[in-house]
């Protein structure tokens, strides 16, 4: 009994083994990639399921794929709020000209670049209706054969935003010519660091007090830059000059890019104690509500004397500030009908500059932009209501997000590089050179050597055929040449680029020439007669040998000839 259990038990772990080696074999297929997260929140529709899959083929990313020709789509409804308008997008690739996205019942929007990513995007108002369903389609109603990818898909909505941010441009230095009694005058007047460190401090206070002042309808940023350029020109206003928009376009649109301020101070000196001419400025020490670019304007400037009140310490030195932004503000208001009072008539509504204790019009200012200032002879209140804070400015907020990072082919990774430094002979057995590389993407790598006279791995001419991970040098040329190769991987199941190379390192090799070495003739011995050297004998013969000596050298000295 016991042996038959214990082979039951090992056949069921021979079968679960098996179908696991099965399930990791059909994992192994590229349509079968599948990661489920993302797929199951999304309703899938075909009107041939037999030959339609729908996957999660890259992380982020939603695939469609039809054997044969047939439509299929994902689906999704969402919650919203009625009235609203919302923006639909994705990116999608597709081999077919029948992929779209959409709202059901409603707009679509059609893929048009075969192969490449395209993003596609829908604006649409969801009307009286609490929720939306939106489309991913491969086909429809056409029928289609191949594959479509969605990714980055994201549901979207704008919502009012009631923070301001502010661009606070301190202009140093003034350079301008200007009429003064007639006659024109150039003034330059450069700020104090004093004066800089006044202006600063009540732009840093200028964002908690629109927030205070407020009471919490809107917050501010507050950006500034001090500018050391002159302001070289000035607008004629009154019966003296002003900082128009023009003038300072040329130092303050550089910080103007993106829509990234909602509104723009200029804070400069046009009159100094020490200073031989002062700009005529009609005694204005700020003028706002203007429009620079679409956003509000506001022209403040130091006064003459620093016993001015911009210096003096109040507990609020910041109020002409907030003054100069609540002219941008009442603009708003009279652009969108809304009944408030004059920002100059505090007088008429029974305001004092002293009714708050501090010697200033803060208490005017709070009531006038919390909608709480009495109107004459009624119950009925006036001011600045929530939506003149919110002055049409949209910011996006994220409903529903599936996002992908496209994948590209991987860059092959080089384990042994070419030898750096070869020498051979000439005309003997080439050397080989070689590489190995591999990815892990499951792509194909190909080769391609290249020769160069110069010693590096670029700018080096193809070697035909030369398209293996060896190479066999030639050593037919005397001297040096480099060579290197350029390792590709090719992978057309990335979603992104399908091919990335590396480069080898540079090898060099010397091609020697084959040197011939002839050996050393090997000397003679001298030659004797009698025990004598040869011409020893002769000279004994000549000054006192007989006739018959010098017979027998003639003899002895006659060449011999081979064979006799």
């Amino acid at each position: 009994m016991y042996v038959r259990i214990k082979r039951l038990l090992l056949l069921v772990v021979c079968l679960s083994l098996c179908l696991c080696c099965f399930q990791l074999f059909e994992s192994g297929k590229p349509w079968a990639r599948v990661n489920a997260a993302g797929i199951s929140d999304w309703q899938q529709i075909t009107n041939k399921p037999t030959s339609t899959a729908f996957l999660s083929a890259a992380p982020g990313t939603l695939s469609i794929s039809t054997s044969e020709p047939a439509y299929a789509n994902f689906r999704k409804t969402f919650e919203v709020s009625s009235d609203t308008v919302y923006t639909f997008s994705a990116d999608v690739m597709s081999d077919s000209d029948a992929a779209s996205i959409c709202i059901t019942g409603s707009a679509e929007k059609h893929y048009s670049d075969f192969g490449l990513w395209q993003s596609l995007e829908l604006d649409f108002n969801s009307g009286s209706g609490t929720t939306v369903t939106v489309e991913l389609r491969h086909g429809f109603p056409s029928e289609v054969v191949g594959v479509t990818r969605f990714a980055n898909i994201k549901l979207e909505t704008k919502v009012p935003d009631t923070n301001w941010n502010l661009l606070c441009v301190i202009v140093k230095n003034l350079d301008v010519d200007v009429l003064i009694e007639g006659v024109t005058q150039n003034v330059q007047i450069s700020m104090t660091q004093f004066d800089v460190d006044t202006a600063t401090n009540m732009f840093n206070k200028l964002g908690n007090s629109l927030n205070s002042m407020s009471n919490g309808q809107m917050t501010a940023t507050v950006d500034i830059k001090v500018i050391e350029t002159p302001l070289t020109s000035l607008t004629p206003w009154g019966s003296g000059y002003w900082a128009s928009l023009e003038d300072l376009d040329s130092l303050v649109s550089p910080y103007l890019v993106d829509g990234n301020y909602d509104h723009v101070f200029s804070f400069l000196r046009l009159t100094a104690e020490d200073s031989p001419y002062d700009v005529p400025c009609t005694e204005w020490l700020g003028l706002g509500g203007a429009v620079y670019g679409g956003i509000g304007y506001s022209s403040v400037r130091l006064s003459r004397e620093r016993s001015n009140w911009w210096y003096t310490g109040w507990l609020f030195p910041e109020t002409g500030l907030v003054h100069e932004f609540l002219h941008t503000l009442e603009r708003i208001a009279d652009e969108k009908g809304i009944e408030r009072p004059a920002l100059h008539d505090a007088g008429v509504y029974g305001y004092t500059a002293h009714m708050d204790g501090n010697g200033e019009w803060h208490k005017w200012y709070w009531d006038y932009m919390n909608k709480n200032v009495l109107k004459p002879e009624t119950v009925q209140k006036i001011g600045l209501s929530p939506e003149v804070y919110m002055h049409n400015r949209l910011v996006l907020v994220l409903i529903y997000e599936y996002q992908h990072t496209v994948l590209d082919a991987q860059q092959p990774a080089i384990t042994v590089q070419p030898v750096a430094s070869t020498s051979v002979l000439h005309n003997v057995s080439p050397p080989t050179l070689s590489v190995e590389a591999y990815v892990t993407d499951g792509g194909t790598l190909t080769y391609q050597w290249y020769i160069s006279i110069h010693n590096g791995n670029t700018g080096g001419t193809l070697v035909p055929g030369a398209e293996s991970a060896k190479y066999s040098v030639p050593t037919d040329s005397v001297g040096t040449l480099y060579y290197y190769v350029i390792v590709t991987n090719t992978n057309n199941a990335a979603d992104g680029i399908k091919t990335a190379t590396r480069t080898s390192v540079v090898a060099a090799v010397k091609v020697e020439p084959l040197i011939t070495v002839k050996p050393t003739p090997k000397a003679e011995p001298d030659k004797t007669i009698l025990g004598l050297p040869v011409r020893k004998f002769a000279a004994y013969c000549l000054f006192g040998g007989s006739a018959f000596t010098m017979i027998v050298i003639a003899v002895i000295m006659l060449p011999q000839k081979k064979g006799y």
